[in-house]
C-alpha cells in the first residue's frame, strides 16, 4: 500500500517496509522530480496506454507472484481508495470454510487469505503438504506449475485449487467493478493459456456478467512502461512539450 501523495510506502510485507519514506530517499539521490506509486497501479496504466487494455476505461489488472495485487481503472482514472488500500485483493476470502480454520495465520501477519493460497510461497507450501512424508526436494511455484502441466497428480491437485481461488477472486471483481477486461500479470500469467479454460468456467458460473480475461501484453517491460505512463498523466508540463 503506497501513499502516492506523500511518496510513502505504507506497508510492503515482502520488503518489511512500514511507513517507508521512499520518495524522500529517492529525492536525495536524484535531481529530478520523483513520483511513487504501487507497482500494480502503474502496470494497469501501462496496459491501458500500450497494452492489452488500450483504449479501455474500465480495467482490472491482477498480478500474482510473490504476493497478490490489483490495479483498477474506473472511468479511465486510477482508483487508489480512501486510504490508498484499493486493490488489496490478497485479503479477499475465496473459501469461507478454510478461512475459519484455526491453523491459518491471521492476515495481519503480513498476507491475506488469497495470497496464502495463490502467492508463490503459498503454492510451495500447499505442494509440500500434498507431498508430506514423500519428498525432501526443494522446488519453486514455477516447478509446481510445470509438474502440473506434465501431468503430475499432486501438482495438478494443487494448481487446480490455485486456479479455482483465482477464478472466484476474478468473478468477484467482475461483479463489483464491471470491467471491460480483466488482465492477469505477474509470474502466473506465463501459464495463462494453460489454466484459463478452467478459470473461465468458474467465472461463467459465478460472475454477474461476462468479461474477457487476458494475460498482460507488455511482459517484463510492464512496470517501466506503466511508470512512464504515470509521469505523462500527472506531469502537465511534460504533456505540453510532447
Amino acid at each position: 500500500m503506497t501513499d502516492a501523495e506523500r511518496g510513502v510506502v505504507i506497508d510492503a510485507p515482502s520488503l518489511s517496509w512500514i511507513q517507508y519514506p521512499l520518495k524522500k530517499e529517492a529525492e536525495a539521490l536524484f535531481s529530478w522530480p520523483v513520483m511513487v506509486d504501487n507497482d500494480v497501479n502503474v502496470a494497469v496504466l501501462g496496459e491501458q496506454w500500450l497494452g492489452a487494455a488500450k483504449g479501455k476505461k474500465h480495467v482490472v489488472l491482477i498480478s500474482i507472484g510473490t504476493g497478490v495485487g490489483c490495479g483498477m481503472l474506473i472511468n479511465g482514472q486510477l482508483y487508489r481508495g480512501a486510504t490508498w488500500a484499493a486493490g488489496e485483493i490478497g485479503y479477499m476470502v475465496t473459501d469461507m470454510v478454510k478461512a475459519r480454520r484455526a491453523d491459518l495465520p491471521p492476515p495481519h501477519e503480513g498476507y491475506g487469505f488469497l495470497e496464502q493460497y495463490v502467492g508463490g510461497a503459498g503454492i510451495v507450501q500447499s505442494m509440500k503438504q500434498e507431498l508430506k512424508g514423500h519428498s525432501q526436494l526443494n522446488f519453486s511455484a514455477k516447478d509446481v506449475f510445470q509438474n502440473a502441466k506434465d501431468g503430475d497428480r499432486a501438482a495438478v491437485k494443487v494448481i487446480d485449487e490455485v486456479v479455482d481461488h483465482i477464478g472466484f477472486a476474478v468473478a468477484n471483481m467482475i461483479s463489483i467493478i464491471n470491467p471491460e477486461v480483466v488482465l492477469l500479470g505477474g509470474g502466473i500469467s506465463r501459464s495463462a493459456d494453460w489454466f484459463l479454460p478452467r478459470m473461465e468456467r468458474t467465472i461463467q458460473d459465478f460472475a454477474s456478467v461476462p468479461a474477457p480475461v487476458l494475460p498482460t501484453a507488455l511482459g517484463e517491460n510492464l512496470g517501466v512502461v506503466g511508470a512512464v505512463s504515470l509521469v505523462l498523466r500527472e506531469t502537465e508540463s511534460v504533456l505540453k512539450e510532447l
